[in-house]
């Protein structure tokens, strides 16, 4: 079998097969398709695309923004504030402690988290900084504060409707010499930065996956920077929540389909295609969309190479049915692939009582708005506080707008369209699935809207983003001579528009949260939510102002780099692709 050369600067194709234009090229005219060649034999050296290789100053730049953005949303939500954080914590704890796969309704918070959730109401009612909570010596460990046995007050631990990795990987955590004696608040802390390095890589794939189809370039930078334009993304990474393994699944399937449709038809690629989608099966019920999204990335990769790669598709098939075992134990187990967790006794608790609910025509403005608000937005407790409606809806209008003419826009070369489209399919499936489950729901249990969270389409926020990045190409270059100077500016737009965006959610949490309710004025407002913020932090205040200070001072690192883009081999200016 062939091994794999990913497109040479301004190419979209592989190696000896050319188009009329790119949508990285200056000349910016409509692709046509173009024949692609057999696999060629690999050039010396790295191929292009794997992240690592060749990377622009501005893309780790842009990595170390996303960790410190991250880092600095883990001290603004106290332990236990994240969505469905001490569920998540307690099954990372019952993993730790060497207990198996519960059915559902048989596993009941731990004593010991149960004891951890020392603060207001959830969501709180009014400022963290107007509540007291215990000084940091006097916060103890789980297992000093009641263990794991069973705190039977409020329904059971729904989160046993998981697989386990995610879980197993926050065990191996919790069981680190000397983790088992910290305060609970570090120990959840700990299990947060698990989150944060599995985000920490998203910008990088990104570019990584955008460069390995469409060649280096503005609209590689741009898909790099549309992970940090994410609010409710950020607040992932800095809580303890299985969407952060998820997101990591998704992004790094569409790294690898992308340098499949590129050309990449090796079995060690299929096999790492097929190890992403056992990882992802054994996460959470959404990455069951991911297998049928390989198959199309094979079967349009067959078309524009003209070969069908036999032995990755048999390795993708392979450890994707090894991942399907633990959802078909579900269907002859339970009679359904993913049971509700709390158990067939608890259902209406959860759904409410079973009665008819409104019509379709009812239920579709609601969910479009609940997915666009907490897409961008998901930042509260799951309501409030929430960004303005303005910029949730304008981030959303823009990525659909710019996704559809992306994909209208393709690839390059032969079935360019269908490979760019492939790229969507992840986050599409799940949108459609979770449309299914939340009307489904709506129609059965008199109009309740549970389970509309846009953070499930993280899933597939990098391949969002490489058609995102596409369409804006497209429509800079309709500017005629002015067109790919500022395609070239893109990045920096794109980056300004996200920051401005983070400190939007940043302010909105620490209004809501954080700022004394009897405080006046910006200093006391200000002065009064820091004070706030280090006595409930798990650690002093300078490590716990430092991730703030760090934030501030790589986004404008970041700003800098977009702005004066380096001539030097790592700089963006001498990745911009040239006329083929």
């Amino acid at each position: 079998m062939g091994r794999y050369v990913a497109p040479p600067h301004g190419s979209a194709v592989p190696e000896d097969v050319t188009a009329a234009g790119t949508p990285g090229s200056p000349a910016g005219g409509v692709l046509e398709p173009a024949a692609p060649a057999e696999s060629a034999e690999p050039a010396d050296g790295p191929a292009r695309g794997r992240p690592g290789s060749d990377v622009p100053v501005l893309v780790w730049a842009l990595v170390a923004l996303h960790v410190a953005l991250m880092l600095s949303f883990a001290m603004l939500y106290p332990a236990m504030y994240g969505y469905d954080e001490p569920q998540h914590v307690d099954m990372a704890y019952a993993y730790s402690k060497g207990h198996g796969v519960y059915d559902p309704g048989e596993r009941w918070l731990s004593t010991g988290v149960r004891n951890g959730e020392r603060g207001p109401s959830y969501p709180p009612s009014r400022p963290f900084t107007d509540h007291e909570i215990l000084e940091r010596d006097q916060r103890r460990s789980f297992d000093a504060q009641g263990g794991d046995t069973p705190y039977r007050d409020s329904l059971p631990n729904q989160m046993v409707q998981h697989p386990p990795l995610y879980y197993l990987l926050g065990a191996a955590v919790l069981d680190l010499p000397g983790v088992s004696g910290m305060g609970y608040d570090r120990q959840i802390w700990l299990l947060r930065m698990l989150s944060v390095l599995m985000l920490a890589p998203l910008p990088l794939l990104a570019w990584a996956a955008a460069r390995a189809l469409l060649g280096p370039g503005p609209p590689a930078l741009v898909a790099a920077v549309l992970p940090l334009a994410v609010p409710g993304l950020t607040r992932i990474g800095a809580s303890v929540n299985n969407d952060a393994l998820m997101a990591l699944v998704g992004s790094l399937l569409v790294y690898l389909l992308a340098r499949v449709l590129a050309g990449d038809l090796r079995a060690r690629t299929g096999a790492l295609v097929g190890a992403v989608l056992l990882a992802g099966l054994l996460t959470k019920g959404f990455a069951l969309v991911l297998p049928p999204v390989a198959a199309a990335a094979y079967l349009v990769a067959a078309l524009r190479h003209r070969r069908f790669p036999v032995a990755p598709a048999a390795l993708v098939v392979v450890l994707s049915a090894a991942g399907g075992l633990w959802w078909l134990r579900n269907l002859l187990a339970y009679g359904a692939v993913q049971p509700l967790g709390v158990g067939p006794e608890n259902v209406e608790e959860i759904l409410g009582p079973r009665r008819p609910g409104g019509t379709l025509a009812d239920f579709v403005p609601a969910f479009v708005e609940q997915v666009s608000s907490r897409l961008w937005g998901g930042i509260g407790l799951a309501e409030g506080p929430r960004l303005s409606p303005a910029l949730t809806t304008g981030w959303s209008v823009a990525l659909v707008a710019l996704v559809v003419v992306g994909v209208a826009v393709g690839a390059g070369g032969r079935w360019g369209r269908a490979a760019l489209a492939v790229l969507t399919l992840p986050a599409l499936l799940t949108l459609l699935v979770v449309f299914a489950a939340a009307y489904s729901n709506y129609r059965n249990h008199g109009g309740s809207y549970v389970g509309i969270h846009g953070r499930y389409l993280y899933v597939g926020l990098v391949g969002l983003a490489v058609a995102f990045a596409v369409g804006l190409d497209r429509l800079a270059r309709l500017a005629g001579r002015h067109g790919p100077g500022l395609a070239r500016r893109l990045p920096a737009m794109v980056l300004a528009a996200a920051l401005l965006s983070q400190l939007v959610a940043c302010k909105t949490i620490v209004g809501a949260w954080w700022t004394p309710a009897r405080a006046s004025g910006l200093r006391a407002e200000l002065g009064g939510a820091l004070t706030g913020i280090a006595r409930w932090s798990p650690f002093p205040a300078v490590p716990t102002y430092a991730p703030f200070v760090l934030a501030v001072g790589l986004a404008v690192l970041a700003v800098v780099v977009a702005v004066v883009p380096s001539s030097r081999p790592g700089g963006h200016r001498a990745e911009t692709p040239q006329p083929g």
